[in-house]
C-alpha cells in the first residue's frame, strides 16, 4: 500500500518520526488497504507537495475506474475540478449549490463565486514597490547534521528578512524548509549546527526555543494539533500559553488580565467560536490556525 502512494519509506519507522505530508499518505494507505467502498478525503493534499498531490489524484481517479466512491474536501479548486463529477459548495455550514461537471462547464471563478457570495475579479492583486525596514532575522552559511540519520541536511544556507518584509521559503517534501525552520527556532531536534544566526542585527546562539522566544523569534509549527496547541484546553489558556509571566502577580495569573488578553486577540483574529472558554479541539482547522499564531503575537508583551 506504500508504493500505491509513491511512499518510499521504510514500514518500520515510528508515525511520530515522519513529516506531516508522510503521516497524511500513511493514513491515506491505511483506508485503501480496508477495500473500501466510499473513501472521504478530508483535505488530503494540505501538507503534500507538488508531486505527491497529483500522484493522489491520480489514485483517486484510478479508484474510481474500479468502483470506489470518492468524496473530496479540499480548498485548493484546481484539485477539484480536475477529478471531480459534481461540486457541492458548502457556506457557514449550508449547502448553497451543486454543480453537474458532466452538463455545465464549470471553473474556478464560478466556485470562488458561490464560496463568498459574490464576484471576485481581483483573485492576485498587484503589489506595490515598497522600501523595507532593517534586517530583523539574518542567517549565514547555516549548515545541520541529523545525529539520527547520520546526515546532512542543510548545507550552507544564507537567507535574510527585513521589517515590513515576507520571505518565502520553498521546496519539495524532505527538501528541509521544517528543518531550517526548527535550526533557527533553537534547535528542539539536537541537530549539529554551523553557521550565524542574528537578530536586529546581533549575534544569537539559540540552545533552546526558550532563548530563541526571548529574542522575539516564535514558530508556528506544520503539526499545529501535535506541536502548536493544547487542544483538550480552552482558546484562552492556548493564547496566554506562551506568555503567563507578563500576567502573573506575585506568582499568581492575573484571571481577569488574561480574560481581556485572550478576547482581544479572538476578536482581532476573528476566532470564530462563542467564548474564549470553547475547547481548542472543537474548532475548524483554520480557527485553531489562529489560535496558534495569537498564542505568539503575545511577545510583544513578553520579558
Amino acid at each position: 500500500m506504500l508504493k500505491k502512494v509513491k511512499l518510499n519509506i521504510n514500514p518500520s519507522i515510528k508515525i511520530k518520526d515522519l513529516g506531516v505530508g508522510m503521516q497524511q499518505l500513511v493514513e491515506i494507505a491505511k483506508a485503501l488497504s480496508k477495500d473500501v467502498k466510499l473513501l472521504i478525503l478530508d483535505e488530503p493534499t494540505a501538507a503534500l507537495n507538488e508531486d505527491d498531490s497529483e500522484n493522489l489524484l491520480k489514485l483517486i481517479k484510478e479508484l474510481k475506474e474500479h468502483g470506489v466512491t470518492c468524496v473530496l474536501i479540499s480548498h485548493k479548486l484546481k484539485e477539484v475540478l480536475e477529478v471531480a463529477d459534481t461540486i457541492t459548495v458548502l457556506r457557514d455550514g449550508k449547502t448553497i449549490c451543486t454543480l453537474d461537471a458532466s452538463k455545465d462547464k464549470i471553473t474556478e471563478n464560478i466556485i470562488i463565486k458561490h464560496m463568498v457570495g459574490r464576484e471576485i475579479n481581483d483573485i492576485y492583486p498587484k503589489r506595490n514597490i515598497k522600501e523595507f525596514g532593517d534586517k530583523v532575522l539574518e542567517v549565514k552559511n547555516l549548515s545541520a547534521y541529523d545525529l539520527n540519520l547520520n546526515r546532512e541536511i542543510l548545507h550552507d544556507v544564507s537567507l535574510n528578512v527585513r521589517k515590513g518584509e515576507i520571505v518565502g521559503i520553498a521546496g519539495l517534501m524532505g527538501s528541509g524548509r521544517t528543518e531550517l525552520a526548527l535550526s533557527i527556532f533553537g534547535n528542539s531536534k539536537g541537530y549539529r549546527l554551523k553557521g550565524d544566526i542574528y537578530v536586529n542585527g546581533e549575534k544569537k546562539r539559540f540552545l533552546k526555543p526558550k532563548d530563541a522566544i526571548k529574542s522575539g523569534v516564535a514558530y508556528v509549527t506544520e503539526d499545529r494539533k501535535g506541536n502548536g496547541l493544547i487542544l483538550i484546553d480552552d482558546i484562552k489558556a492556548n493564547i496566554t500559553l506562551s506568555n503567563l509571566k507578563s500576567l502573573c502577580e506575585k506568582g499568581f495569573i492575573n484571571q481577569n488580565e488574561e480574560i481581556k488578553v485572550a478576547n482581544e486577540y479572538k476578536e482581532s483574529l476573528r476566532i470564530k467560536a462563542p467564548t474564549i472558554q470553547q475547547k481548542v479541539g472543537n474548532l475548524s482547522g483554520g480557527n485553531q490556525q489562529k489560535v496558534s499564531l495569537g498564542k505568539w503575537l503575545l511577545q510583544d508583551h513578553m520579558y
